[in-house]
């Protein structure tokens, strides 16, 4: 997935986690999605309904994982999580600029067992 961003302008945005979900070039991006994968190494994720535009795609998304390493500053629980999400990807010609990622990052930590119910 991240072979698909530019070289020159990839960026993400994930406004639940503040400037840590703000990577700002291709290599960034890639640390951030080889962390993730590191602390959910069964994550999968189900593309839902897509909509798309001139410069852009909005997919609706299902992400499930089991953490199994230190994700955000949280060390492992072993506890899976389960959320929907929303991806907007942004494009230059073909070239993928920024993916923009939200979701309910509470009702991810409350799964985890990190945050009270």
């Amino acid at each position: 997935m991240v072979a698909t961003f530019s070289n020159t302008r990839a960026s993400y945005d994930i406004p639940a986690f503040g400037e840590a979900g703000q990577p700002a070039d291709a290599s960034s991006v890639r640390q951030m999605w080889v962390g993730f994968v590191t602390s959910f190494p069964d994550v999968h994720i189900e593309p839902g309904p897509m909509h798309h535009g001139d410069n852009h795609i909005f997919v609706e998304v299902r992400v499930t994982g089991t953490q199994q390493a230190e994700f955000a500053g949280i060390p492992a629980t072993g506890r899976p999580f389960d959320a929907r999400m929303a991806c907007l990807y942004e494009f230059e010609g073909d070239q993928l600029v920024c993916e923009r990622v939200y979701f309910d990052f509470a009702g991810v930590l409350r799964q985890l067992g990190v945050l009270a119910a």
